[in-house]
């Protein structure tokens, strides 16, 4: 089971120099996999519903949440040439319920990645926690569990997974050379 650090017991440098590994990595991973330059890849923060088929940009649990039951919270298949780094969550609900996730990967979710149980850092002042990188590659299908405390109706709480996706340059950003 995955460990969750709070944000509280990192130096800021130590979050950027992480943040820059984590993208070095996903870039180099993308070129060698795909036989391309890393010149071609970029990599920015996840849009919940261009990147994952979310009903809106904001990170929001999908589904209604019993208590103390796995539930699915949201599964998609990731397209041609776009890979998904999750590396940390923000939970940014005044009185939070969610407090643990299952990375699974397949439609029906088959595969058990990880688990991450972090009711730790809900006692933090910043609700804001890392844990070791899940990559998924390009079509294959993320599968998100959650787990919280209390009913949560769906769209209830504002649930981050923090995350970056890594895709050529066109498909969202413009190449590296447009200067306006």
């Amino acid at each position: 089971m995955g460990q969750i650090i709070p944000r509280s017991m990192l130096l800021p440098q130590a979050v950027t120099t992480k943040l820059t590994s984590l993208k070095n990595e996903l870039i180099t991973l993308a070129a060698k996999e795909t036989s391309t330059s890393p010149s071609e890849w970029v990599v920015r923060d996840t849009l919940p519903e261009t990147d994952l088929g979310f009903d809106s940009e904001q990170w929001l649990n999908q589904t209604l949440m019993v208590p103390d039951a796995w539930t699915m919270d949201w599964n998609h298949q990731l397209p041609v040439n776009k890979f998904w780094m999750a590396y940390g969550i923000i939970n940014h609900a005044m009185a939070p319920t969610i407090y643990g996730m299952k990375f699974k990967q397949g439609a029906l979710g088959a595969t058990t990645i990880d688990t991450i149980q972090f009711r730790k850092i809900l006692e933090e002042d910043n609700v804001i926690g890392f844990f070791d990188r899940i990559i998924y590659r390009p079509q294959s299908t993320p599968y998100i569990e959650l787990i919280a405390n209390a009913a949560t109706a769906a769209l209830g709480e504002e649930f981050e997974i923090l995350s970056m996706v890594c895709e050529k340059y066109g498909d969202i950003i413009s190449g590296p050379k447009l200067i306006v």
